[in-house]
């Protein structure tokens, strides 16, 4: 396969807004190819009314390159049975005739609108998007119970409805509309379990109607690879980001694909330590390497631990995560602030950073504490916070998109995680010249900071060393200032886009030849 007409998917269970490090990974990665030249595609299994509006704000926002190609298999299907572009607004649109009476006073602020029927019932709420587009319509039966739901695309045009089982509030039917106003695919639900029984497909250019009902949603997607591959004609390389995915991953056809399964995250138990069981998931993915041509981990360290853990696997291999493209700083650093950007969540242990830092503001009375981020642990925080009378010196201030800005502001920051893969904040925070102090954990720190040159690492759940780091870089904020720049010096001579797309390239020569 010559390189210049080498096809790369990237599979992703779903893409969205406001997500964590993989999808960043995701999209840099994606990014880096197209932009490089080689034909890139995203594949996401997802459903979405709205996908196109999320491609849009990740463009915007300079987190995805215009050049890959976006596939979503819920459009794919409703592209291609699609048979007339040439659509009225009145195919396009569903109408409720109950609706007699319209409630419009709350449009202009809220841009929604309730209906009601000629005996005075409410019958339908509608939404509009900040366009003037129709979003979604619920409709009710008597008792106010929802009874269908109709979701509309970016253009206003009718995507899919849903209907309920009313005493259950249960979806139970769903149908699949194409641009021009037909109904193309349905999902038909078990009364009792609620779970997928059946997907019917409608035949474009019949009145013939074939059934998907033996795992109805894994064949689905299968059907969807399987036209993907068809489309580009060549045997092609297909990343998979969502290890959740590896039974379908597994199941491609390897005539028509190079299946790379990347990890990222720790692949053991509780404590996440050496000679902790497996991960069931991880389990299962290295016990079918034999259905992949390579399995992928983000450092050395994980890669030797994996090799040692399962010693006839012959296909890992070790790719680190490059650069992310996050703007340059060109800010200064606030030598009384610490920023701290990570989920809210156990995995973090967080509660640790707190009591580290009221011992530190013992010293540094001035000194703040800002953290980035939303998660299940947020209210227990901030409850810690208050029990420790601590809210004028630490603040939470939810999910960021300008990690380089606030990172490249914050005299140091801080990682104190049960585990990781190779996280990027990490790297991000040494790309624009901030010192990192973390935990030992597994695995990352050890791989990236080198110890008292470009960072601290300190004894894994240590409060008590943590405390003392930071308060010797808030004595001695010129030292965290010169750090900082030997960590900017260090990620990028080892992690840059370019050195690390080679190292890709080359993964693709050896599974290709």
């Amino acid at each position: 396969m010559g390189e210049s007409m080498m096809n790369i998917s990237m599979l992703i269970n779903d893409l969205d807004l406001n997500r964590g490090g993989i999808t960043r990974v995701f999209l840099d990665r994606a990014s880096y190819f197209a932009d490089a030249g080689y034909n890139t595609s995203i594949l996401s299994l997802t459903y979405k009314h709205r996908k196109e509006v999320i491609y849009e704000e990740l463009l915007k926002q300079g987190r995805l390159s215009s050049a890959v190609k976006r596939v979503n298999l819920f459009d794919y299907f409703r592209e291609i049975y699609t048979r007339n572009d040439d659509y009225t607004e009145e195919q396009t649109h569903i109408s409720d005739e109950s609706c007699e009476f319209a409630h419009l006073e709350e449009y202009d602020a809220y841009q929604h609108t309730r209906h009601f029927n000629h005996e005075g019932h409410y019958t339908t709420f509608k939404k509009w998007d900040g366009n003037g587009y129709l979003k979604n319509t619920t409709h009710f039966d008597l008792e106010r119970r929802k009874t269908k739901t109709e979701e509309f695309d970016e253009q206003g045009i009718l995507k899919r409805s849903r209907f309920y089982q009313v005493a259950s509030g249960k979806v139970i039917y769903e149908t699949y509309h194409t641009k021009d106003g037909h109904v193309y695919m349905a999902m038909d639900y078990n009364l009792d379990s609620y779970k997928l029984e059946k997907i019917f497909f409608f035949s474009i250019t019949n009145q013939e109607v074939t059934f998907l009902n033996k795992d109805p949603l894994r064949s689905l997607q299968l059907l969807f690879f399987d036209m993907i591959a068809k489309d580009i004609g060549t045997k092609s390389i297909i990343i998979n980001d969502s290890i959740e995915l590896t039974n379908l991953f597994v199941k491609l056809n390897d005539e028509q694909y190079y299946k790379i399964a990347t990890t990222h995250n720790n692949h053991f138990e509780k404590p996440y330590k050496v000679g902790s069981p497996i991960k069931k998931h991880f389990h299962n993915l290295f016990m079918n390497y034999n259905h992949l041509s390579a399995i992928v981990m983000l450092t050395e360290t994980q890669k030797n631990h994996v090799q040692k853990e399962y010693p006839t696997v012959p296909n890992i291999y070790y790719v680190p995560n490059a650069l992310s493209r996050v703007p340059e700083f060109n800010g200064r650093k606030k030598t009384k602030v610490i920023a701290v950007i990570t989920r809210l969540d156990y995995q973090k242990n967080l509660q640790d950073l707190i009591y580290a830092f009221s011992n530190v503001l013992k010293k540094h009375s001035d000194a703040t504490l800002f953290i980035y981020g939303k998660g299940s642990e947020e209210e227990k925080l901030k409850k810690l916070v208050h029990q420790l009378k601590l809210e004028r010196n630490i603040e939470f201030c939810g999910y960021t998109n300008k990690a380089s800005d606030i990172l490249g502001e914050s005299l140091f920051t801080v990682m104190t995680s049960e585990f990781e893969g190779s996280p990027m904040v990490l790297r991000e925070a040494m790309v624009v010249g901030t010192t990192v102090i973390s935990y030992d954990y597994l695995y990352g720190p050890s791989d990236i900071i080198k110890d008292s040159i470009t960072g601290y690492i300190v004894e894994d759940k240590s409060v008590n060393e943590l405390k003392k780091k930071m308060m010797y870089l808030l004595d001695n904020p010129e030292l965290a200032k010169s750090m900082g720049e030997k960590a900017k010096q260090s990620v990028i001579a080892n992690y840059s886009e370019d050195k690390v797309r080679e190292q890709w390239l080359d993964l693709f020569r050896k599974v290709t030849s």
